[in-house]
């Protein structure tokens, strides 16, 4: 992009300690810090501190139901022994293209069709598609 002439800003993502982890957890969770110690250890493990990593692996740890609200204890709640016996990829680009491989031809293909758009694209042309495809492009996403 900036071989075009396009200023563009670059943001360093670095790595983050495993308390630094633990603090972004606990405010994910809204747990205190003492509580999150234990799965933050787990995912800074797993993500080697990867801040995009981190957020995508606590969505796919909630949607294999390994990290969920309970409502008897009244706070989040994680299977540690499933979660650090999971098989994660090696990186976050990995993580996505595996999720993005399992959503179904007709979101994909909408996917593309948007991807067209830039970063962003009206409401009602999202509406459109999903009229078309006959499926929630937000809810696969989610």
């Amino acid at each position: 992009i900036a071989d075009f002439g396009i200023k563009t800003n670059k943001i360093l993502l670095t790595s983050m300690s495993e308390d630094t982890v633990n603090k972004m957890v606990s405010a994910m969770l809204s747990l205190l810090p003492r509580l999150t110690r234990p799965l933050a250890s787990i995912i800074h493990e797993k993500t080697k501190g990867s801040p995009l990593f981190i957020k995508q692996l606590m969505v796919e740890l909630n949607k294999q139901r390994m990290l969920h609200p309970s409502l008897t204890r009244r706070r989040w709640v994680w299977k540690s022994d499933k979660i650090r016996d999971m098989e994660v990829p090696e990186n976050v680009d990995m993580f996505i293209n595996k999720s993005f491989n399992q959503l179904p031809s007709e979101v994909l293909s909408a996917l593309s069709v948007l991807s067209c758009f830039g970063s962003s694209a009206d409401v009602h042309l999202v509406q459109r598609l999903e009229t078309e495809i006959r499926q929630s492009l937000v809810e696969q996403l989610g």
